[in-house]
């Protein structure tokens, strides 16, 4: 599984998750499941927000082409 890319948030101890949010949800899905702990330790890579916010707007456009060639 690839590291999900966080960056700070406003409060302290808060991160806002801007590249792998369906990694997240479904590490959530399975936590509430009871398939993982809810202390399950999943890799992250913090990045500054104008980093972060090209990153995730690099992977959308990625997969947007790989749908589109089908």
């Amino acid at each position: 599984m690839q590291n999900l890319i966080v960056r700070k948030g406003d409060k302290r101890g808060r991160y806002f998750v801007t590249a792998g949010g369906r990694r997240c949800a479904a590490l959530f899905l399975l936590a509430e499941a009871g398939e993982i702990g809810n202390d399950f330790p999943a890799e992250c890579k913090q990045r500054e927000a104008e980093d972060a916010t090209a990153i995730s707007l690099t992977k959308h456009l990625h997969e947007a082409r790989r749908l589109e060639m089908g």
